[in-house]
């Protein structure tokens, strides 16, 4: 389960990236935009500086606002 979150949340962050250089009103549209392209980058560089309860936090906490979001500006 643990692998499943973190590569997606590495997808998510990748893709972000990815758009946020094509379309840079999404840095307004997107909470915390940065934030999450770090964390990407920390789960993909720096594996043991994660702290797995903290991801687990905002997994449950922010997932669902992100996913409105997005498919709100990919409607």
């Amino acid at each position: 389960m643990r692998a499943a979150v973190e590569r997606h949340l590495i997808t998510i962050g990748e893709a972000l990236h990815k758009a946020l250089a094509l379309d840079d009103s999404l840095e307004d549209r997107v909470p915390h935009l940065h934030v999450i392209v770090g964390l990407r980058n920390r789960l993909v560089h720096g594996y043991f500086a994660i702290e797995w309860s903290r991801i687990v936090v905002t997994v449950e906490g922010e997932m669902d606002a992100l996913a409105n979001t997005l498919h709100a500006i990919a409607h």
